[in-house]
């Protein structure tokens, strides 16, 4: 086990788990975790730069409100945390899974996101803008006023979501994979009417 006190910038943490400790509003700059379990942390309100993941999985925390700028993440897993208002500007991350986790208000703007997958996740109102999702996986997830503007969705899975009040242009949605009615709510939302053959 790791105490939280531990942590500083400018430094690696390794093959740690941390438990149920009380982060909140801490500051730290460019340091790392790899191969670290954290259950339970608090870490509400958090201001990390440049934080770099690697292997990390992160269970029923508390992460509301946190800001971390410029995050680096390889392999990291969120499973049933709390990310409401969860902001990180510019960040890089690939092979990432958020499950049954809340999202509402989450700011992931000017991001990358590389194989992505949010599972039975809450993201309503999150502001996506000019973040990469290409090939991101969306199941169950609610994306209801969801912010897409400038944002890129190809391959994107959002069959099995609520869009209701999506933020989102045709050019940010070329290549997304949506069901038929998902398709025909889109449309009216970009203004089209649609009518079969011989319809007034």
């Amino acid at each position: 086990l790791l105490a939280g006190a531990a942590l500083a910038s400018h430094d690696e943490f390794a093959h740690a788990k941390i438990v149920g400790e009380d982060l909140a509003g801490r500051n730290l700059e460019f340091f790392g975790l790899k191969e670290v379990l954290m259950q339970g942390v608090c870490l509400a309100g958090t201001r990390f730069v440049a934080p770099r993941l690697d292997t990390v999985r992160f269970e029923a925390c508390d992460l509301a409100n946190a800001e971390w700028s410029r995050l680096i993440a390889h392999r990291v897993e969120f499973i049933g945390c709390r990310l409401d208002g969860f902001s990180i500007p510019e960040a890089f991350v690939q092979d990432v899974c958020f499950q049954e986790c809340s999202l509402q208000f989450a700011r992931i703007r000017f991001a990358t996101l590389k194989a992505a997958e949010f599972d039975h996740c809450n993201l309503g109102r999150a502001d996506l803008q000019a973040t990469d999702l290409t090939g991101t996986n969306f199941t169950r997830c609610n994306l209801n006023e969801v912010e897409f503007s400038q944002a890129t969705l190809a391959g994107a899975d959002l069959r099995t979501c609520t869009i209701e009040r999506m933020r989102v242009g045709i050019a940010e949605l070329a290549g997304a994979i949506v069901d038929p009615f998902q398709a025909s709510y889109l449309a009216g939302l970009m203004g089209l009417v649609i009518k079969g053959e011989g319809e007034p």
